[in-house]
């Protein structure tokens, strides 16, 4: 089957290696959490559901934390894209603010989300 037909978090295996699919563009490496960009076309090989035994529920966290992470990154990109391209009605010093704002929300957000995944 071809990478954009998984949904968001199934497991699949791509060239040896087990995968949970993180965003329509992007696989978390299940064990470490490493992201890798992937193509539409991508073939992969859907992993069949494995026992709870054979994955630990930290595992499982970090691979649930780094698809929130990569979809949330995904949103503030789309946000600071917006900001700087679309709203040309708002003067440049408001835009910059707005801009500071947004990156001060982001770095609370990822510090909030790192605080819940230790806990």
């Amino acid at each position: 089957m071809k990478f954009h037909q998984l949904s968001v978090g199934q497991a699949f295996i791509f060239q040896g290696k087990a995968y949970v699919k993180a965003s329509p563009v992007l696989a978390a490496e299940v064990g470490n959490g490493e992201q890798k960009f992937m193509r539409r076309a991508d073939i992969v090989q859907l992993q069949e559901p494995q026992t709870s035994m054979e994955v630990t529920r930290e595992e499982d966290d970090r691979v649930k934390k780094t698809a929130v992470v990569t979809l949330f990154e995904d949103f503030v990109t789309t946000c600071t894209e917006l900001l700087a391209t679309e709203l040309d009605n708002i003067p440049q010093p408001q835009k910059n603010t707005i801009a500071l704002q947004l990156k001060q929300a982001r770095k609370r957000f990822l510090q909030d989300l790192a605080l819940v995944s230790k806990a």
